[in-house]
C-alpha cells in the first residue's frame, strides 16, 4: 500500500509497472483490479530481497518497514533491549519466551514504578494456563452471576 499518489508513481516505476496504465491510474482503478496488481508487484517483488526493495524504496522516500517473521520478531535486538520478551517457567514446557508487556510506566524522574494499576508485580510474569486450569473458578463466577441474576428476576 502506499499513501498518496505521488508515491504511487514513485512505486510503480520502480516495479516497472506504468503508472499511467488505464487499471491502475487512480486509487479506484487499482482497487478495481486489486487481484492483477497485487499480481504484478509480486512478480517483480519477487526479482530481488527485502533489503533491496527496502533500500531503494528509502532512497525514493516512500514509507517502508520489514514485516518479520515471528522468529525474526523475537530475535530482534530491538525487541530484546526494550524488555518486549519474557521468560516463564511453564510446568510441562520449562522455561519458555512470550511477548512481554508492551507498556511500562514510569515516574516523573525516569524509573519504571514498582507497582501496575491493580497492585500487581510488573516484573512478576506467569505462563498461559493449561487447558481446563481455570475451569472451576470460570465454572464458579458463572453459577453466581446466573444466581444473582435470577434473584434480580423474582424482586
Amino acid at each position: 500500500a502506499v499513501a498518496n499518489e505521488g508515491q504511487w508513481r514513485k512505486v510503480a516505476t520502480l516495479l516497472d509497472i506504468d503508472p499511467e496504465l488505464a487499471k491502475y491510474a487512480t486509487n479506484r482503478d487499482r482497487f478495481a483490479y486489486r487481484d492483477e496488481l497485487i499480481a504484478d508487484m509480486e512478480k517483480a517483488l519477487a526479482a530481488y530481497g527485502r533489503a533491496h526493495w527496502l533500500a531503494a524504496l528509502g532512497e525514493l522516500g516512500v514509507p517502508a518497514g520489514a514485516i518479520r517473521s515471528i522468529d525474526e520478531v523475537y530475535a530482534w535486538d530491538q525487541v530484546r533491549s526494550q524488555g518486549l520478551l519474557v521468560t516463564v517457567d511453564h510446568p510441562v514446557l520449562g522455561p519458555i519466551e512470550l511477548p512481554g508487556p508492551p507498556l511500562r510506566f514510569e515516574t516523573p524522574d525516569g524509573f519504571e514504578t514498582p507497582e501496575g494499576s491493580n497492585g500487581a508485580d510488573p516484573h512478576r510474569h506467569t505462563p498461559p494456563p493449561a487447558l481446563g486450569q481455570d475451569n472451576d473458578t470460570v465454572l464458579d463466577w458463572l453459577r453466581e452471576r446466573e444466581s444473582a441474576a435470577s434473584e434480580e428476576r423474582t424482586t
